[in-house]
């Protein structure tokens, strides 16, 4: 510790101050004398000195559950992080601050109480990862298609009951997880997420889904039960990648029930 940058060892002991002990000194990763991973997670800490610019080389931020409402504005001068999870805080909307930081890879807000998201997502273009599990979100902004690089995506437990046009943009989505939301439909575009290898909507209100669906071609795993499906494209469950699909609790009518009995293949499960 007594090597330590001394921009290191005040943020140290100021957050040590907040937690009225010392804290761990793992919980500071260093490479070549510079924090590269910064672990402040499950401390009770309420706020986050600004002093944490200081620390210009941390690549990952962990945050979690902790009691935090907002963050310093110095922390968007961080520009080298990548990583920052805010899971189990007390936010209500995204920190201003997180919209400065265009290194942004992976960010977690899973858990909190954030009601809508920035209108204006481009600073964002690098994101792969965005976790949003269990807010009270209503809506996804129009510009939401302007993250081309997100990989997996998860909205499962808010309040969306649609997803904007914009959102077949999302070329290099992989996952999707958006279970127990109030989605309502589809964007016929649908059909555009051409990566889409796991899709799970299970716990939602389709009635349908889009024609372009046969589309997606690298589809693999397919969760839509309990949903208020009567029928289905048939090209659903002839998708060259398809290896399961769950339909489970859903009004399907008699004739797809007939039409799902007949498809046989040693590769892929269906429940119906």
């Amino acid at each position: 510790m007594k090597s330590w940058p001394v921009s290191v060892l005040k943020f140290y002991q100021e957050v040590s101050e907040l937690c009225e002990e010392k804290i761990e000194l793992k919980r500071f990763v260093f490479e070549k004398n510079r924090v590269i991973k910064l672990n402040l997670n499950n401390l009770a800490l309420e706020s986050i000195p600004s002093s944490i610019a200081s620390l210009k080389s941390v690549r990952t931020l962990n945050l979690r559950e902790n009691q935090l409402v907002e963050l310093p504005k110095s922390l968007g001068n961080m520009k080298n992080l990548e990583e920052v999870v805010l899971s189990r805080n007390l936010f209500t909307e995204v920190p201003e601050s997180l919209m400065k930081l265009k290194s942004l890879r992976v960010l977690l807000l899973v858990n909190n109480r954030i009601t809508h998201l920035p209108e204006d997502l481009r600073p964002w273009k690098l994101i792969r990862e965005f976790g949003l599990v269990k807010n009270e979100i209503t809506a996804l902004p129009k510009s939401f298609g302007n993250l081309t690089h997100l990989r997996e995506l998860s909205l499962s437990k808010n309040t969306i009951n649609s997803f904007p046009a914009s959102f077949a943009n999302l070329e290099n989505l992989k996952f999707l997880f958006a279970y127990s939301c109030d989605i309502k439909f589809l964007p016929e575009n649908f059909g555009n997420l051409k990566s889409l290898e796991k899709l799970d909507l299970s716990d939602n209100l389709l009635e349908k889904l889009p024609e372009s669906i046969y589309e997606l071609h690298q589809l693999k795993n397919v969760d839509l039960q309990q949903n208020k499906i009567t029928t289905i494209p048939d090209s659903l469950v002839s998708l060259p990648s398809l290896r399961y699909l769950n339909l489970a609790k859903n009004p399907l009518s008699n004739e797809t029930r007939l039409f799902l009995s007949k498809q046989q293949r040693d590769n892929v499960k269906i429940r119906y």
